[in-house]
C-alpha cells in the first residue's frame, strides 16, 4: 500500500509512452467489442420484430415491447462503449506528460473528435505499429 502512495522521482515520472499506447489500443478493442454486441443485440430486436411480423397471427402488445426493449439495448450497449472509450480518452489525456507523446496525443484528440471510423483507423494505426498483438 505505501508504494502506491510513495512520490519520490521514480513514481513522479510516471508511465512510459508503452503503457499508453498499450491502454490506448485496449480502450479502442474493448469500444470495438462493446459497439459490435450492441449492433448486433439491437439488430436482433429488428429482426424480431420484423419476423413475427409476418408471421401469421395477431403481433401483441408483448412482441412489440420486447423487440423494443432489444433495440434500446442493443443502442445503450453502443453508447456505453462509445462513453467509456470517450473516458478514457479525456482521463488519459489529462494525466500524459506533455512531451514526448505527441503522436499518440495527436491520435487520441482525433478518435476524440471523430467517431467510429477514426477509433477503427486509430485501432488499426497502433496494431501496425506493433503495440500488441494482432489477435484479440
Amino acid at each position: 500500500m505505501s508504494a502506491l502512495i510513495r512520490h519520490d522521482e521514480s513514481s513522479a515520472a510516471g508511465p512510459g509512452p508503452e503503457v499508453w499506447t498499450l491502454g490506448f489500443l485496449e480502450a479502442l478493442r474493448r469500444y470495438r467489442r462493446i459497439t459490435l454486441v450492441g449492433w448486433l443485440v439491437a439488430s436482433a430486436g429488428v429482426a424480431g420484430l420484423l419476423l413475427r411480423w409476418s408471421s401469421p397471427g395477431m403481433l401483441g402488445l408483448a412482441d412489440i415491447l420486447v423487440s423494443a426493449l432489444t433495440v434500446a439495448a442493443g443502442v445503450l450497449l453502443v453508447h456505453y462503449g462509445i462513453e467509456a472509450l470517450s473516458g478514457f480518452i479525456h482521463t488519459a489525456l489529462a494525466a500524459m506528460p506533455q512531451e514526448g507523446l505527441g503522436e499518440l496525443r495527436e491520435l487520441m484528440e482525433e478518435v476524440d473528435r471523430g467517431g467510429w471510423q477514426e477509433a477503427f483507423l486509430a485501432l488499426r494505426r497502433l496494431r501496425r505499429a506493433g503495440a500488441g498483438p494482432t489477435t484479440l
